[in-house]
């Protein structure tokens, strides 16, 4: 009689800790968390550098057309430039003087090839290496600049800007 209440104790218990260990599983059919929400709407690191090299080409366009609206719309409030030969330009009003002035001397022709993009988070950088001609509006010889230039980027609510 003995034996026999403690199988039966045995097989409760075990039953018991059956019943314990599938209530505590998970199932695929239950909704992901709201960290596995996010975790799967957040983009590849794939699909953020493209964003980048999207944002970096219609930047160069936008340059060598001497576009000023549609370039300084890459640029964010508090951005710090120190372009070669040029001084320190500080806020975006200050550097979009700066842009005028210089488009309004050369005409550009540009070569750009980008190097590298780096993103991490909400920010960015990309290297470029470029070859330009600035022809003077006024007449005179072009000049022919050959540099690199690292711009850093941070994203601003849907959009990537130079800061």
């Amino acid at each position: 009689m003995y034996l026999n209440k403690s199988l039966k104790w045995m097989v409760m218990l075990a039953l018991l800790a059956m019943l314990v260990l599938s209530a505590c599983a998970t199932t695929s059919s239950e909704p992901a968390t709201v960290q596995e929400q996010v975790t799967e709407n957040e983009p590849t690191q794939a699909e953020l550098e493209a964003q980048i090299g999207e944002v970096v080409w219609a930047y160069e366009e936008a340059y060598e057309k001497g576009d000023l609206d549609r370039l300084m719309a890459f640029y964010a409030d508090d951005v710090v430039s120190l372009p070669p030969g040029f001084p320190k330009s500080e806020g975006k009003a200050e550097l979009e003087m700066s842009f005028r002035e210089f488009f309004d001397a050369f005409t550009i022709e540009r070569d750009f090839e980008l190097v590298s993009v780096d993103v991490s988070g909400n920010t960015a950088s990309r290297l470029g290496e470029w070859t330009q001609t600035l022809t003077p509006k006024d007449g005179g010889e072009p000049i022919v600049e050959v540099g690199r230039c690292v711009l850093d980027l941070e994203k601003q609510g849907d959009e990537w800007k130079i800061d």
